[in-house]
């Protein structure tokens, strides 16, 4: 399904989706409450679950080529949600992204609210295949989480993130590109933010 195909109205992008009613959403407080705020979060919610669509499809096929008990699969996305103070920016709603792990070796049907990194990645994946961490990485192995012998990050209380940048938001008014330059650390359930340059 693509995406236009999900609109209401599909020669106007910002109508509302047929799948998802914005005026049964509940609007995340930092949000205005208006018709056009309702409908840009109904449209993420409906592309969320054009993904989903993918995903379990994926999934399927994996599971019908027999290689699915051989194959590490994580889902996460690069950013959080595209709306003010989300995507781009070091609030909880733009650093807050999926992140879901499953294949062998790993412990189904766990939640865990420590807080990760994506960099935890790399060695993660190098624990899970035998092979050793690099000498001079920034970030922990996940796999004693993802293998169910603890649901904390050895050591870490908090991940720091940040948000820097030049942003031409104003260009087409002749002034200066925004500078942006934010710090935030979050300890799974608390954000301390800092923004330096707003």
């Amino acid at each position: 399904v693509q995406e236009a195909d999900k609109l209401a109205d599909p020669g106007n992008r910002n109508s509302a989706p047929k799948d998802v009613d914005p005026a049964a959403l509940t609007m995340p407080p930092w949000l205005p409450d208006t018709p056009d705020a309702r409908i840009d979060l109904a449209q993420y919610f409906s592309c969320v679950r054009i993904i989903d669509a993918f995903v379990g499809e994926v999934l399927a096929k994996l599971e019908a080529s027999g290689q699915a008990d051989r194959t590490l699969v994580v889902f996460t996305g690069d950013h959080g949600i595209p709306c003010q103070r989300g995507k781009m920016t070091i609030y909880p709603a733009g650093t807050h992204v999926p992140l879901f792990v499953k294949g062998p070796g790993v412990k189904a049907g766990r939640i865990i609210t420590a807080p990760v990194s994506q960099m935890d990645f790399n060695p993660t994946f190098l624990e899970a295949f035998g092979l050793p961490p690099l000498p001079n990485t920034h970030a922990s192995s996940l796999w004693p989480i993802l293998s169910g012998k603890t649901d904390q990050v050895a050591g870490r209380r908090s991940v720091l993130t940040e948000a820097n940048g030049t942003y031409p938001s104003f260009k087409s008014e002749g002034r200066a590109p925004d500078a942006k330059a934010a710090r935030a650390l979050c300890d799974g359930r608390y954000y301390y933010i800092a923004n330096i340059i707003q």
